[in-house]
This record gives structure tokens, sequence and C-alpha cells, in this order.
């Protein structure tokens, strides 16, 4: 049997001059960055790594640029055509490259090089000036040793979980009831909270730095795809729009899913795990600990939100006990405000999304008075929505993904936004600013997630 690497491509099919120079110079640029692998160290791999990696990427790309179906796939005409041929070779050479690389290269250097890559994105994500990260925490070695136990406080940084926050700090029954072990306080970012959110988280990262307390705030690093840049790049990039006629699933995606992907790798960082995919550094760790304890700030009167806890070990969802100590502790809303005040800080506004489609009326009118921007934005977003949505033309009917024809709908369901600010404006129009913001200050979007 002849050697494979001697075959020439002309042997194969008939080919120009042209091509079969260009895939000499092809076969030639693979096998220097495939060649000896085995003596390789992490430098080396990570260069040659990132090199494959960017010609795949380029392929990749250069592939998908012939799209121009919702769908991501080519018409047979454009499939058979030599352009896109050649771009298919391309990207079948790259990846055939890419995988016989990954193949031959020593597992332990690519154990090293994943270790490096996490700890990176983490830095980058969960660090500068939101985070007091624990660098020390993150070195490879020596691994650390398990502790007693871990507790994470999921921060929304409104009302309920500075209270919960300032109730860990200063009141020792708190304290050693809801706080074991290690404290992290973790907030997801959805790229469309208030100005005055984002000033309180300052607020809170320091607070937690000047008391030994883990704290970080998130980018989109650990959001699913769709939405990689936040709540209003993925409604625009969908032309869609938030309704409250559907389930509330932008809290799952833009904080739920973040905070859990992170405290994965958080806890395969800090304690080298020797799992991580799939939730493996949350089930190893709870296999000598224990489940972890989840803070989740709903104040007493929000039970509706609650959700329940996953009853099955095998799963990562049961390896966490969710805890609601405003609820234990009968806090509700009100209760959170004066605590906090009687702490000598500054009480924060509610927490929620700036084009929350769960607000109530009295929310919209606020947003219309004092954020007219965003209104303005919401308004120009929904109709594109209807337009780019109508089915043959009737704006008030749309292809469902089940391909049934089914309502249209908008933020506020059939009525949309114009029409439901007149109605708002007709009921409460009578408020004045100051009764506006004193009601915005003390109510938040009370709804349960679908997740």
């Amino acid at each position: 049997m002849p050697d494979k690497d001697n075959v020439s491509f002309a042997n194969a099919l008939p080919i120009s001059k042209e091509r079969l120079q260009e895939k000499n110079v092809q076969l030639e640029n693979g096998k220097q960055l495939t060649s000896n692998t085995e003596s390789m160290n992490l430098e080396e791999y990570t260069r040659k790594k990132e090199e494959i990696d960017r010609i795949v990427d380029e392929a990749d790309n250069r592939l998908k640029s012939f799209s121009t179906r919702n769908d991501g796939s080519v018409s047979e005409e454009v499939r058979l055509s030599p352009e896109y041929r050649k771009a298919k070779r391309d990207f079948d050479k790259a990846f055939s490259f890419s995988r016989a690389f990954h193949g031959s290269v020593d597992n332990k250097i690519k154990r090293e090089y994943s270790m490096n890559k996490r700890k990176a994105k983490m830095l980058s994500y969960a660090g500068g000036e939101h985070s007091n990260l624990d660098f020390s925490s993150l070195s490879p070695s020596p691994k650390m040793n398990y502790n007693s136990g871990l507790t994470v406080l999921s921060f929304g940084g409104g009302q309920d979980s500075t209270a919960i926050l300032y109730k860990l700090v200063y009141d020792e029954a708190w304290k050693k009831k809801y706080w074991s072990g290690r404290l992290l306080v973790i907030m997801a970012n959805t790229g469309n909270e208030h100005q005055e959110t984002y000033d309180h988280v300052d607020e809170m990262f320091s607070f937690c730095a000047s008391h030994g307390i883990e704290f970080y705030l998130l980018g989109f690093e650990y959001t699913p795809e769709s939405y990689k840049h936040g709540l209003i790049y993925h409604y625009e990039k969908n032309v869609n729009i938030g309704s409250k006629a559907y389930p509330k699933t932008c809290t799952a995606n833009l904080k739920i899913v973040p905070i859990y992907e992170f405290l994965n790798e958080y806890i395969h960082l800090t304690y080298r795990t020797e799992k991580v995919n799939r939730k493996g550094a949350i089930k190893e760790w709870t296999e000598k600990n224990g489940k972890i304890n989840m803070i989740i700030g709903i104040a007493l009167g929000e039970e509706t939100r609650v959700s329940e806890d996953h009853d099955n070990w095998n799963s990562w969802q049961g390896r966490i006990a969710k805890i609601y100590p405003l609820i234990e502790e009968k806090m509700n809303r009100d209760s959170c405000q004066k605590y906090i005040a009687s702490t000598g800080h500054s009480v924060p506004i509610p927490s929620a999304c700036i084009l929350c489609p769960f607000m109530n009326d009295q929310e919209l009118l606020y947003l219309y008075r004092f954020q007219r921007k965003w209104y303005d934005k919401w308004v120009e977003m929904e109709e594109r929505k209807i337009v780019n949505s109508a089915y043959k033309g009737d704006l008030t009917k749309t292809m469902s993904d089940k391909g049934q024809i089914v309502d249209n709908l908008g933020v506020w369901g059939h009525k949309l936004l114009p029409e439901k600010l007149l109605e708002v404006q007709e009921q409460y129009g009578h408020m004045t600013d100051e009764e506006v913001k004193a009601y915005r200050f003390s109510h938040g979007h009370c709804v349960k997630n679908k997740m």
C-alpha cells in the first residue's frame, strides 16, 4: 500500500495547476503545525493551537457567509457553485488538521492549557473593578484541601439581596444560621440594569472587600449563546421582544445559568477537582462536602417566585440547597428597607431590567416620565417585532415555532405599548413625579422564572 502522505492530488481527480499548488501548500502547512507534538511543551502547544484555531475559524466563517437562510443552510444552487465548494474544501482540510493535532498531543498538556484558559476567563469576566478575586485560590498548585462548606449569595443588586448581605455581616445569629464555610457573592449582569443599580454594586464591592468577602460581577461569558451580549442585543438580533404573554425565561438565561456556570468553574479552579464538564466540579465537590447552600433574595409576600429543590442527587441540581432566609425570618420588602436604613447604609432601588416586560402599569409610567429614551426604544423594538413576525401581511397574526398561526403579541400582549401608555396615563396620570418615584422605589417585578 502506498504511503498516504506521498500520494499526489493529481492521481485522485482532474485538477488545475493552481488548485494543485494550493492543496500542496495547505498540506505542507498542516504537516508543520501537527508535527513534533510528542515532545511539545505548554508554550508550543498554545502557539500552535491558537494558530490552528484561527485557521479553522476563518474557514468556518467563510463557509457560513454563503448562507442566506434563517436556519443557516444554503440553497442547492449555492452548494454546487465553485466558490462554495472551494470554501467547503478549505474548511474540511482545516478541520482535519485540527483533529490530527489535538489527537496527537499529550493529555497532560491539554489539561494544563484548559486550566490556564479557565483561569484567564474567570479573571477577565469575573475580575476587574467589580471583583475582589482571590488570585491565590486560582493557583494551579498545590491542590487545596476541601473545606467544611460553601455558601453562595445570589446577588441581584436590589433591596432583598442587599438586606441579606448586611444581615450576614452584622447579625451573628444570621451568620451562624445561614453562612456555612466559604461565602461567595455572585451577581450576573443582564446589561440592562438601572444606573443606580450599577452604582450600588460598586458600593457593595467595596463593602465586601472590606469584610473579606469574595464578590463577583459576571460578564456575558457564561450566558447561553443567544444572550452573549445581554438582553437588548438578544432582542435586537432576533427582532423579538419580551412579553407578559410568554413564560419568563430571561432570568434563567441571564442570571441563573451564568451563576451556576461560573460556580462550577470556580470550584474546579479553587479546589482542583478532576471533573468540570457538565457541572462535574459541583458534583465532585459535593460528594465530599454535601450540598452547596444557595441563598436567594425573595422577600415575604413573594412566595410564588420560590422554586423547589431538586430531589435527584444524581443531577447537579440535586446538589444545591436553595435557601430563602427573608421568608423564613418573616421579612417583607418594607422590612428589608427599614433594616438597611438602620445599618446606616443607603437603601438601593429595587433591581430589575429597565425594559422588563413584567413591570406593572405605574412602573411603565415611571419609565415614560423619567427614562423616555428607553421607552421610545422599547416602542421601536416592539414595532419591528410586530412587522417582522406578521403572517402574510397580517400584523395581528404570526407563525409559531410549531407551524401554527397564532396571535402576534407585543410587550403587553394584544395591546401595544403606545395604546397601553394611554390607558396608564388615564388611570394614573394624576400621580405627581414624587409619587411615581416613591412607588417605583418600593416595588419590584415579582414574577416566577420558568426555570
